[in-house]
């Protein structure tokens, strides 16, 4: 991934604020936030060294995901919500899996991994 940018810094300062005050944090994002909210799960495990106490504190709720990895490293509880026939979740969400986990990138990681249930809404539009 690229480096990540002030949205995700910024986000991730304010996450790691309220983990430190309060006994849950929940993030929710929807749409492009989606992306800055997996950047800012990356930006919070580096920041907090994978702190599980405070890692195991934060729930994400995301809607119409739009981001190829979100990665919750097995101590972030996520949800994923879409409609079936919203164009922004089948960038993510709701792709076609089988051809995303099939694919690779150049590193051998898959094109596509997205950690937590998903809940969709079907025959339904964005």
């Amino acid at each position: 991934k690229d480096e990540p940018r002030e949205p995700c810094r910024a986000a991730a300062a304010a996450v790691r604020d309220a983990l430190n005050k309060y006994d849950k944090v929940v993030v929710v994002a929807h749409s492009q936030g989606t992306i800055i909210a997996s950047n800012m799960l990356d930006v919070l495990w580096n920041d907090l060294h994978g702190d599980k106490g405070k890692l195991g504190k934060l729930e994400v709720y995301l809607f119409a995901c739009c981001a190829d990895v979100v990665d919750s490293r097995g101590l972030i509880f996520v949800e994923n919500f879409a409609n079936q026939h919203d164009i922004v979740a089948r960038l993510g969400t709701y792709a076609p899996v089988d051809v995303f986990q099939r694919a690779r990138r150049p590193n051998g990681t898959p094109q596509m991994r997205l950690d937590g249930d998903v809940f969709l809404r079907a025959a339904a539009y964005g």
